[in-house]
């Protein structure tokens, strides 16, 4: 899967994300005149409830990024899967950092959100820390904004990767895939946890990266336009297929990995080929990681009214990703004028290089 198909398929994520969000829960709109159209109350519930599939999207496209980046820099050795690793996190949290001081200096007082965080000084302290390090859905601790626990799961994903990877090396991807599902199906692992839920999704992006699948079937239906459309109608109708499976009988841990195989598959061989969808998808999921950290602050905490003001469903998830897109370019213009870029840059040589040092030291 090209850098193009992955940014596409965050672009899909990014917008299922927000349809879940926003209509999942009649809680949060009832008070408000919507109609539905092109779809009926009951059929936006449905799909709003189907999108939160988005998250395995997300990490999907996430673990067969960080799989093939391994691959193509030939990481192997212990330092470099270290240092590698160090890397990745530091260019994720410093991304969140900038959103969360940033969240906290604009809206504290407005809000007095930090009250979440407890009372006492020495707990408030404790728990902004493990807020600020995206840990606070593992620690189950409280968090600024509720939508951040998955910077918890894709903290565990960075971290977690290098093992897996190393242990796919060493026995293959075919033992990786299968006693990943055995483990999850013999163990019982509460598949509604976030380890029980997306581990085979992170096992199929390692072994779809690492066996060459998008770029093997590119190479197949280039050859043939006929096989590509069989392909693309094949790939249609498993995701109709899995996606109403998933609505009725649930094996969310199963159907979710293959619903994000599928809709990376849609990506690499139609979508990133008809550019009137393919350039701004792939330019929202450039921003995808922005519009996610922000969205909430604007549909749910601060401006719910103005975000359900717009009458039509469809109209309303396009306001918000309208928004939420202004924001993160406002947020990376901010970010090249003060130089953030060049400190991300700075503290992950200066960590990376004593990481090496300490290593070398142990040798």
């Amino acid at each position: 899967m090209s850098k193009e198909s992955s940014n596409i398929a965050k672009g899909i994520a990014i917008i299922l994300m927000y349809v879940h969000h926003l209509f999942y829960s009649q809680d949060l709109y009832g008070a408000y005149s919507l109609f539905y159209f092109p779809l009926s109350l009951d059929q936006t519930l449905w799909f709003s409830n189907f999108a939160k599939v988005c998250v395995s999207v997300f990490v999907f496209v996430t673990a067969y990024g960080i799989t093939k980046q391994y691959i193509h820099k030939k990481i192997e050795s212990r330092n470099e899967l270290i240092t590698n690793t160090i890397k990745r996190y530091i260019n994720v949290i410093m991304a969140y950092w900038f959103v969360f001081v940033l969240s906290i200096i604009i809206f504290y007082q407005k809000s007095n959100q930090l009250l979440v965080y407890g009372e006492s000084l020495v707990s408030k302290a404790f728990y902004i820390f493990i807020d600020f390090m995206g840990l606070a859905n593992i620690m189950t601790t409280p968090t600024f904004n509720l939508t951040w626990w998955y910077m918890s799961l894709l903290t565990l994903l960075i971290f977690v990767m290098p093992v897996l990877l190393s242990f796919q090396r060493r026995f293959g991807s075919l033992i990786l895939l299968t006693l990943s599902f055995l483990l999850l199906l013999n163990f019982r692992v509460d598949q509604y946890t976030a380890v029980g839920w997306y581990t085979l999704t992170v096992v199929s992006g390692i072994v779809l990266a690492s066996t060459n699948f998008y770029e093997l079937v590119n190479n197949s239906i280039n050859q043939s336009k006929l096989r590509k459309l069989f392909i693309f109608a094949f790939s249609l109708v498993m995701f109709i297929a899995f996606s109403l499976f998933r609505q009725s009988y649930g094996y969310l841990w199963i159907t979710d990995a293959i619903l994000a195989i599928l809709v990376g598959l849609i990506c690499e061989i139609i979508i990133s080929k008809i550019k009137v969808i393919s350039i701004p998808l792939n330019f929202i999921g450039k921003n995808s990681m922005n519009m996610f950290l922000t969205h909430t602050f604007v549909y749910y905490y601060y401006f719910r009214d103005f975000t359900y003001s717009f009458g039509n469903s469809a109209l309303v998830v396009l306001v918000l990703v309208l928004v939420t897109l202004l924001l993160s370019i406002l947020i990376e213009v901010t970010k090249k004028v003060i130089r953030y870029d060049k400190l991300v840059m700075l503290v992950t040589n200066k960590v990376s290089n004593f990481i090496v040092k300490i290593e070398s030291e142990n040798i």
